[in-house]
């Protein structure tokens, strides 16, 4: 299981311009050729989003933080109570588009999550949003509002990574399960790995519970180790 963008995919100044390299898709279409193995992305982004970015067959897909995800096999399921948020996603996203400031802003709606983008703004710009994001929070206590400097990530309460991490452990039960991740949210993944599996982070202190990767050309070099070991395995039974 591993996170998208900062873990395999580079950052870029427009989240929307973010893509898989080359090399990248390469090694995760050689996951799905391998039976004994399973390949799962788990990102923030929307389903929607995700799947534009990641059209790979035969990979687990989970947006909104693992809370809609498309399976192996190209079922699409949800978080138990994800539709109690279509509507006030909706809602929020429309109040938000309100204030003229937030024309500067992108607004990221997926399915059950919004992300805001701000991080262009100058000083007083950033001022207003911030003001509108505490009003909004205030009427919105169903959502957990992160907010940054740079952006704010408002994430229905009880949604996590950690609970598609424990789906997947319970769907495969007999499969060895390892994470990677480089960003706050990938922390609750990480710790419910903890004794149970290998979590990696990508960037710099990797968290209690986690080995450390200093880029997405060492998470290219694990990702063919293990293919290689596995393969290896294979080979001998």
């Amino acid at each position: 299981m591993t996170d998208f963008d900062g873990t395999i995919a580079a950052y870029r100044k427009d989240p929307r311009k973010v893509s898989l390299a080359r090399d990248m898709v390469a090694i995760l279409q050689k996951f799905t050729r391998q039976p004994n193995l399973k390949l799962a992305v788990v990102s923030g982004r929307g389903l929607q989003d995700l799947e534009n970015k990641v059209n790979i067959r035969g990979i687990t897909l989970a947006g909104c933080f693992g809370g809609v995800f498309r399976d192996e096999r190209g079922k699409v399921h949800t978080w138990e109570k994800a539709p109690y948020y279509f509507g006030p996603v909706e809602e929020l996203t429309e109040f938000f588009s309100r204030f003229p400031v937030f024309k500067e802003v992108y607004i990221e709606k997926k399915e059950i999550a919004l992300t805001l983008h701000y991080k262009d703004l100058g000083v007083k710009k950033r001022r207003e949003v911030l003001k509108v994001i505490e009003e909004a929070r205030g009427k919105n206590p169903i959502f957990n509002f992160h907010v940054g400097d740079k952006g704010t990530e408002i994430i229905p309460q009880g949604l996590g990574k950690g609970w598609f991490i424990q789906k997947m452990l319970k769907k495969y039960p007999d499969f060895y399960p390892v994470f990677l991740g480089n960003d706050w949210v990938d922390l609750e993944g990480i710790e419910v790995l903890r004794g149970q599996g290998l979590a990696f982070y990508v960037g710099d202190t990797p968290p209690p519970g986690s080995h450390g990767l200093s880029g997405i050309k060492e998470v290219k070099k694990l990702f063919k180790k293990l293919l290689a070991v596995n393969q290896a395995a294979l080979n001998a039974s």
